[in-house]
């Protein structure tokens, strides 16, 4: 049942309608904070986003395995490149070095610390979103740009208002080098979204529209 936590598909009926999502800061605003992924042709409870490159939805039911694998992948790569590094030492201190089969080593080494960083970006900015309880969906989701006091002040406001540590141990366990383990977890626990008012964002220096109840923005 890799489509929800809980198990169980929900059927969800598609209007055609464009129109603003009924959760804060534009978020869906749905309970189980799920979405229907046409891909897996499931319905995914807190639905994070559906990766392509393993083939399914990540969700309430993986998200641990996910984050594990990320963090393994990261450290792969990472030493990856040290051995890389090393291997090129090597090469251009023997005597009388193949500088064509160095210059491949350097090349290597370019493209395995580029996919260290990128990975490590990635891995950091879902332990982000973990620890204030957001999923990627949710995120993209998020009006941070409706504000004028900036997307800093409110992804600080964000944070501010999350309870990181125990956001973190609900997705990670007690030990974020546990998830190196491989043994097998409980679906992460469902709770509802908590995100600052939007009055006091737009406390501080206003908005830069507003959102009738049908859904039109209006400049302001």
């Amino acid at each position: 049942e890799h489509w929800a936590a809980e198990g169980g598909m929900h059927i969800v009926e598609d209007s055609g309608q464009k129109h603003r999502r009924a959760g804060p800061m534009g978020t869906d605003g749905n309970m189980d904070r799920g979405h229907m992924c046409w891909t897996c042709n499931a319905f995914v409870v807190r639905s994070d986003h559906h990766c392509p490159c393993l083939g399914v939805c990540v969700g309430a039911h993986n998200q641990t395995y996910f984050v594990g694998v990320m963090l393994m992948m990261t450290l792969a790569m990472w030493y990856g490149a040290a051995v890389s590094y090393y291997a090129a030492r090597r090469c251009f201190s023997l005597e009388g070095p193949d500088t064509g089969h160095c210059r491949q080593l350097i090349t290597v080494i370019f493209a395995v610390s580029f996919l260290a960083v990128a990975l490590a970006s990635f891995t950091s900015a879902v332990l982000f979103l973990c620890a204030v309880d957001l999923t990627i969906r949710e995120a993209l989701a998020l009006e941070v740009l409706r504000f004028k006091a900036g997307p800093l002040f409110v992804w600080r406001k964000i944070a501010s208002n999350a309870t990181v540590g125990v956001n973190l141990q609900r997705v990670l366990g007690a030990s974020i080098w546990g998830l190196l383990l491989p043994i097998r977890r409980p679906p992460s626990v469902l709770t509802p979204l908590r995100l600052p008012p939007e009055e006091e964002l737009a406390a501080a220096y206003g908005v830069y529209y507003v959102v009738g109840e049908n859904g039109e923005e209006t400049w302001v």
